[in-house]
């Protein structure tokens, strides 16, 4: 059997004193371990105690359903993490360019590029369209269509080049 049991449901206010002393009483404590976040140091509301017999165990087991620091406990035998499944392809997870399926990234290039140039029709197209709201107007200057013309110069330059990705 198993002699390491899972505690749950503890309040975040629980030291490991207290939890040491709680399940001391079923036995002898071989380990305890109570789980707290990494960056607040705060519990994280559950932990592990590990006894040095199967009696120990079972006595603990009983206090499953009782009441610490106003929480009632679950408490069950501790399962192995067996579902930390590694990642398809391992490697060394630093996304390095060393070889694999290049089609995924010219995917992306090709879908970067036709974002500039749909930006670019879309400023060509308003260009045309303030060209002939000008016209209609009866307006003979294009002062306002030339200033455009220079945006899309400037873009074709590579000024504009900065588009947010989709």
């Amino acid at each position: 059997m198993n002699l390491k049991i899972y505690v749950g449901n503890l309040s975040y206010e629980t030291s490991e004193e207290q939890f040491r002393a709680y399940f001391g009483q079923f036995g002898n404590v071989a380990d305890i371990k109570l789980i707290r976040d990494f960056e607040t140091g705060r519990s994280k509301g559950f932990g592990f105690v590990t006894y040095s017999s199967d009696a120990e165990v079972n006595d603990a087991l009983k206090a499953n359903g009782e009441e610490l620091d106003g929480r009632k406990l679950k408490v069950n035998i501790a399962q192995e993490n067996t579902q930390r499944a590694r990642r398809p392809g391992g490697g060394s997870g630093d996304r390095g360019g060393r070889g694999g399926d290049r089609r995924g990234h010219l995917v992306f290039r090709r879908a970067h590029f036709s974002r500039i140039l749909s930006v670019r029709g879309v400023l060509a197209r308003q260009l045309q369209q303030q060209q002939r709201q000008e016209k209609r107007r009866g307006r003979g200057d294009f002062d306002r269509a030339r200033d455009r013309r220079g945006v899309l110069d400037s873009f074709d330059r590579g000024a504009l080049c900065a588009v947010a990705p989709a």
